[in-house]
């Protein structure tokens, strides 16, 4: 689908998660997701700050992802961050993700 579309519906399922609860990783991974629509719109700012925290907040909460999508779930959300570092000639974005890589 569209991004535009894709950043409503995630918009929505993030709002409904925080009042419900849901898995803590899943909220980040959500707003990785959200970044990334964002990035696909040219909405750059606001793509940084949702990618960054989705990245974040993933590695934080590693230990909740199940086992068979953990690496999968972090390595798309990284993955995300160097899109839009390049996209946007952010060589320090992309500096903070390897320096920040180190601790796993």
């Amino acid at each position: 689908g569209e991004p535009s579309e894709a950043e409503s519906h995630l918009r929505v399922a993030l709002e409904g998660g925080n009042r419900s609860g849901q898995s803590e990783w899943f909220t980040f991974y959500a707003q990785s997701l959200l970044g990334e629509a964002l990035m696909d719109q040219d909405k750059f700012d606001e793509s940084e700050e949702m990618l960054s925290v989705g990245y974040q907040g993933l590695k934080k909460t590693r230990d909740d992802i199940p086992d068979s999508i953990r690496e999968k779930r972090l390595s798309e959300a990284r993955e995300r961050v160097i899109r839009l570092g390049r996209r946007t000639d952010n060589a320090d974005l992309i500096e903070r993700l390897e320096s920040d890589n180190t601790d796993g």
